[in-house]
C-alpha cells in the first residue's frame, strides 16, 4: 500500500499584522524579500525573527 508524500511546510512565514502596522522596513507586510528572492520575517518589526540569519541583505533600523 502506497503513501502520499507529506506537504512541504509554507515557506512564506507567517508574520503579526498588529507588530507590522507602522513599521518603515516592511511597509507594513511584516515580512521582508531578501536579494536572494527568500520571504523572510521583518527583522525590525517582528521579535521571532532569525536575527542570526547572516547574509540576508535586510539591515535592521538603528533607533
Amino acid at each position: 500500500m502506497g503513501h502520499g508524500v507529506a506537504a512541504a511546510p509554507d515557506s512564506t512565514p507567517r508574520a503579526n499584522a498588529v507588530l507590522a502596522a507602522g513599521c518603515d522596513v516592511c511597509s507594513g507586510w511584516g515580512s521582508v524579500i531578501t536579494p536572494r528572492g527568500l520571504h523572510e520575517l521583518c527583522p525590525d518589526c517582528q521579535p521571532h525573527s532569525d536575527q542570526s540569519h547572516s547574509g540576508s541583505g535586510i539591515a535592521s533600523r538603528e533607533v
